[in-house]
Formats: structure tokens, C-alpha cells, sequence
């Protein structure tokens, strides 16, 4: 009886090719889906961080009979700048680093540079990869944050201790004094620490250091000379900030205005609810902005975490950080 010898037929290079790309396909339509993934389990980790956070604060307030104020502060720069971060940090089981900091002596005290350094992982938001670096202010350098308390809707530089929010300079707000409900008013959010544009308003003409930034997508050249600049948050406080800055005088000749402009750093641990990132009109250091896509995780003083999006209604963002506007929001509007 006669057998073959049987042949194993190989893969000609027309074939192999044709493999090759079906596999690239493949890869191509399942890398976004992976990355769709873990960028939703990176969100639900920074809910989580907030969630935590809304827990301390209860318990602070358990324990105080009122949250912790957006930060210290006294006129003289003798002692103060610790913020709210700094304050629960027992509650989040961070006592060890609580520990270190001495709060008989102001947070730019060089007997709180250690502490200062000090990274908490709870108040890193994961889809923002630019929290390993420090935050270098006056001398003195701190560690990164990316969750801010609610100022509110006012300018907390034009009036630090505007009061229609939940946090601002040397608050004591209970519980009791959220007339609008805990579950309609905003009690925390999130900010990254990455680059915006912003405008240079020392190139365009106008004040030394005052730099409005702009949240467009693109440079947009007509609002004055631009450049690229990080956004600062810190669970520590608010650092201090006493720096002068020139006005330019209106009559040629005439000798420039010099303006003493102290306290200006509370955005390093405090957000206003004046308007979402990515709209058509300016992004400012003060509002909540984060690396998720289309829009911030946002802590509601009942300690409901809710994810906004960029597209949000601003009229019902500002009524949700009043604790006492005596507005009441549709939980439809998320």
C-alpha cells in the first residue's frame, strides 16, 4: 500500500500580510475600548477620593460643629495659610502626616517644610498625571492636590471672606446654615494640575502680575499675547502670597500705580462655581477643570458624588454653590 507523505502548506507573503493588518484592525478597535475602560475606573477612583472626603468632613463636623474653614489667614502673616485639606487629614487616615505639620506656626514656616512635602494619595485625582512635581510659592515648596472646597459663586479675590459658599478665608460653616438643602448645594470638586493658556498681561500692555486665563481650545491671538501656564492646587492651604504689582499710569509720563495685593493664593485650595472649562468664554484658575472627558466629578454637601459636564448649565452651577440663595435645582439638570 502506497502513503503519502503528507505536507504542511506554509503562509505565502500575501497571506501573512493579510493576517498582520486583520490583527492591526482588531488592536485598533479594541485600544480605545481598553482605554475607555480604565479612564472610567481611574473616574470612579477619583469619585471614591471625594466620597472619602465628604465622610471626613462629616466627621469633622461632628466633632467641631462646623466644617473647617477654606484656609487661615491673619494680616500679618504671623501664623495661618492651613486649609481644609489639612485639617480632616485623621479622618482620611492620614494621621501620620497630620502629625508632622506644626499649626502653632504658619504653613510657611521652615519647621513645616517637611510636612509640607508630604504627597496624600487620596487627594490625587489618577487621570491627571501631573501631580508628582511640587508647587514652589514664596520660598517654599508643597505637594499637589487636585480637590478644592466650594467658595461659591463670588470673586474670592476680589472678597476672600464672601461667605455664600461652604469654604473661604477663616469660615466656620455648619451644617445647619445650608438653607438650600445639603443635597442641592456643592461641597467639593476636582482641578488638575496641567497647563492652560493664559494671557500675559505684562507682554499685552497691562498689570505686572495679574494673568487672566483663557480656556480656549486653541490660542486665540486677538485676546493679547499668550503663553502656557500650570494650574496650582494644594491640599496643604493656601501659601502665602504678599506681592506688588504695577498700573500702568493713562497719561504718557505720568509714574506707574503701585498696588500691594496680599492673600492672593486661595485658589490653591478653593474653587468658585462662575463658570465650567470649556465654554466659549475664559477659563479661570479658580474654576474646577479635571482630565476626565466632558466634564468634573463634584461633591454634594450630603456627601452625593455627581459627575458635571462641561456643558452644564452655568445658571444652575452658581445656584448650586449658595448654601442660602433659595434656589432649588431639578436632579434632572446632571
Amino acid at each position: 500500500m502506497l502513503h503519502r507523505l503528507s505536507r504542511t502548506r506554509a503562509f505565502s507573503l500575501i497571506e501573512l500580510l493579510v493576517v498582520i493588518a486583520i490583527i492591526g484592525v482588531l488592536v485598533a478597535l479594541i485600544l480605545p475600548a481598553v482605554q475607555a475602560a480604565r479612564e472610567m475606573a481611574r473616574r470612579t477612583q477619583c469619585a471614591n477620593h471625594l466620597k472619602q472626603i465628604g465622610i471626613a468632613l462629616h466627621t469633622y463636623h461632628e466633632r467641631s460643629k462646623c466644617v473647617p474653614p477654606g484656609y487661615f489667614h491673619e494680616q500679618d502673616y504671623t501664623w495661618g495659610g492651613f486649609g481644609w485639606g489639612a485639617m480632616i487629614l485623621p479622618n482620611i487616615e492620614q494621621s501620620s502626616v497630620y502629625n508632622t505639620f506644626n499649626f502653632d506656626l504658619p504653613l510657611w514656616s521652615t519647621s513645616n517644610v517637611t510636612a509640607s512635602l508630604a504627597r496624600v494619595q487620596s487627594y490625587l485625582c489618577p487621570s491627571d498625571p501631573f501631580t508628582t512635581d511640587r508647587i514652589a510659592r514664596e520660598g517654599f515648596t508643597y505637594a499637589r492636590s487636585n480637590y478644592l472646597g466650594n467658595f461659591g459663586p463670588a470673586d474670592m479675590d476680589a472678597n476672600p471672606d464672601d461667605r455664600q459658599g461652604i469654604f473661604s478665608r477663616n469660615s466656620q460653616t455648619t451644617w445647619g446654615e445650608v438653607a438650600d438643602g445639603l443635597s442641592q448645594t456643592l461641597c467639593a470638586s476636582e482641578r488638575h494640575n496641567g497647563e492652560v493658556w493664559a494671557i500675559d498681561t505684562v507682554a499685552s500692555g497691562g498689570a505686572g502680575d495679574d494673568v487672566q486665563i483663557c480656556g480656549c481650545l486653541a490660542p486665540d491671538v486677538a485676546r493679547g499675547v499668550l503663553k502656557r501656564t500650570r494650574l496650582e492646587t494644594s491640599y496643604q492651604g493656601a501659601v502665602k502670597g504678599l506681592s506688588a504689582y504695577l498700573i500702568l499710569p493713562a497719561a504718557p509720563g505720568a509714574p506707574p500705580t503701585a498696588i500691594l495685593k496680599p492673600d492672593d493664593h486661595g485658589r490653591m485650595t478653593l474653587f468658585h462655581t462662575r463658570e465650567l472649562p470649556t465654554q466659549s468664554h475664559d477659563l479661570n484658575v479658580r474654576d474646577p477643570i479635571s482630565f476626565h472627558s466632558g466634564g468634573v466629578n463634584m461633591l454634594h454637601c450630603d456627601g452625593t458624588v455627581r459627575f458635571v459636564s462641561n456643558q452644564f448649565n452655568f445658571t444652575i452651577l452658581r445656584a448650586l454653590g449658595t448654601r442660602a440663595g433659595g434656589e432649588t435645582q431639578d436632579s434632572s439638570a446632571y
